[in-house]
């Protein structure tokens, strides 16, 4: 039983490693994207608060005595009288008639440079700013405005055990602090009898204040402080960030939409530089190519495969959430890894919207399928053949599958392929926000999602996903530029920013994202269109 309880217990140990492991990644990531903004605030809050330290520091001098009290010739009594009158000093100074008889000597008032008072001693001339005299208005006006830039506090300490006590003034003017504790020296005996009873205060030592401050400013301390203050507002928006983000960055967030397996980690790969005539970079077939790369890529091919075969399956869509996730990337690869194994494949690139295949491997736009919907071509005159890949383009004529495609022909085309292939791949634009997918998938045997880590969000996989749960096509995902795969450089570079599409926006896609909706009720509105969607159906159902 000892040993069933440890082996139960070791998966909750390494959950929790993964758990810490990934909340750092998200940490790192966070920092890694967004290092500028995060830069600029710590520069923001840094300044701000080295200006509040400079501007608010305000100097302290501090001027101190030393009591030893005798009142019995027991010395634990007279220790405990000692606490009292430690303890009674910080309330006793603050009442009134205290105040009054501590600036009882003070004979006139100045001002420092910074508007600060300072006090003068002679013979006893003004009362205290706590004391002015409400009959003569006068004198409460002259001597009381004054005191209210003067800052001072009176603390005591003891020794614990002894009759030893201390009495410390702070002020922010060292003659003040001085001053005060001269006052203080000659009213509190008589106080202290007051208080416990007749008294001896013996005086121990005295330290009286220089013109060094006890709290000296120092500009290295006030900027750390503002960076330490700058990190701790930035950890705390990278926190905001790490806990509320939303993006798929691990296959158990993908566990939530599907039951499907992941087929392969396609890791993060590093280039140089980033424009078509570098695309050909990322095929396997360059000598140059990351070998990482190439092996998770291989890997995918070859379980894509084995899942269709087993099935009798020879189609399959690749689609993604959003653009520049790599899906077509991923299609012209796994076309390539089919040829190399000595397969007869075609690429069919259904993203008539904005056609890419052929920049993969350096070819200018050419015939293809929108040519082929619109007018009386022949296939063999659209096919481009690169590498053993046949490929049919996307076609000079761009727009929505919807609006473009030809189902007799589309049919014919289908049917063709099938006996002629091995393998047939469909590369076709983003499932959500578009119908293209959805209805090319009505060719394909299978669909291979594409997700890019920490691109689309769980929510934006699902509605992708789920017009291909329903219909049961699924084969499974690929997690594209996975920090976590075996890549030998580690990061894909300017891939991030594929092709023309700009980061986490559709690009060349936003037109037809606003004519979408009106176009697809234009065309599914026509009788002869819902005849033909009708009767695809059938003919699927059968």
């Amino acid at each position: 039983m000892p040993e069933q309880s440890r082996n139960t217990a070791q998966p909750v140990n390494n959950a929790n490693v993964i758990d810490l492991v990934t909340l750092t990644e998200d940490y790192l990531r966070c920092f890694r994207r967004y290092w500028l903004q995060f830069f600029l605030l710590l520069a923001i809050v840094a300044v701000l608060v080295t200006g509040y330290y400079t501007w608010s520091y305000m100097p302290s001098y501090e001027a101190s005595v030393t009591y030893s009290l005798k009142k019995t010739e027991d010395v634990t009594y007279d220790a405990m009288v000692v606490v009292r009158l430690s303890d009674a000093i910080p309330t006793v100074v603050k009442t009134k008639d205290f105040t009054e008889d501590l600036f009882s000597q003070i004979t006139n008032v100045s001002s420092d440079d910074y508007g600060y008072t300072i006090l003068k001693v002679g013979k006893p001339a003004l009362k205290s700013p706590a004391a002015g005299d409400s009959s003569n208005p006068q004198q409460l006006q002259e001597h009381t405005v004054p005191f209210g830039n003067l800052a001072y506090t009176i603390s005591s300490d003891y020794t614990e055990g002894t009759t030893l006590f201390t009495v410390a003034v702070t002020t922010n003017n060292y003659q003040n602090s001085n001053i005060l504790l001269d006052m203080f020296r000659k009213v509190y005996p008589d106080w202290a009898s007051k208080a416990v009873g007749t008294v001896e205060l013996q005086l121990v030592d005295v330290l009286y204040s220089d013109e060094t401050p006890i709290n000296i400013y120092s500009p290295v301390s006030s900027v750390a402080r503002g960076i330490l203050a700058g990190m701790a507002v930035c950890i705390a928006f990278a926190t905001l960030y790490v806990f509320t983000i939303t993006t798929v960055r691990k296959e158990s967030d993908l566990k939530k939409i599907t039951v499907k397996s992941c087929i392969s980690l396609i890791p993060d790969v590093r280039i140089k530089k980033r424009s078509a005539s570098t695309k050909s970079t990322l095929l396997i077939t360059n000598k140059h190519v990351d070998w990482g790369l190439k092996q998770s890529l291989l890997a995918a091919q070859s379980r894509i495969e084995k899942l269709m075969e087993k099935d009798g399956q020879k189609v399959f869509l690749m689609t993604s959430s959003l653009p520049q996730e790599g899906k077509s990337m991923v299609s012209v690869n796994l076309a390539l890894a089919y040829a190399e194994k000595g397969k007869k494949v075609l690429l069919l690139d259904g993203d008539m919207r904005n056609p890419s295949v052929l920049k993969f491997f350096g070819l200018q736009d050419h015939k293809g399928l929108s040519d082929y919907f619109s007018s009386n071509m022949v296939l063999r005159d659209l096919i481009v053949t690169q590498s053993g890949v046949d490929i049919i383009s996307g076609g000079s004529i761009q727009g929505a599958a919807s609006s473009l495609l030809n189902e007799e022909k589309m049919r014919s085309l289908m049917q063709y392929a099938r006996m002629a292939y091995d393998c047939v791949i469909l590369d076709t634009p983003p499932a959500c926000g578009f119908t293209d997918a959805d209805i090319f998938s009505r060719y394909a045997d299978a669909v291979v999602y594409v997700v890019r880590h920490d691109v689309p969000t769980v929510g934006e996989v699902r509605d992708g996903m789920d017009g291909f749960i329903q219909s049961k096509k699924l084969l499974g995902y690929l997690i594209n530029r996975n920090p976590g795969g075996f890549s030998t450089y580690g990061k894909y570079g300017k891939y991030g920013k594929y092709g023309s599409y700009g980061y986490r926006h559709y690009g060349k896609y936003r037109h037809y994202i606003e004519t979408e909706i009106e176009n697809e009720e234009e065309e599914d509105s026509r009788p002869e269109r819902k005849m033909e969607y009708e009767k695809l159906n059938t003919e699927d159902s059968l």
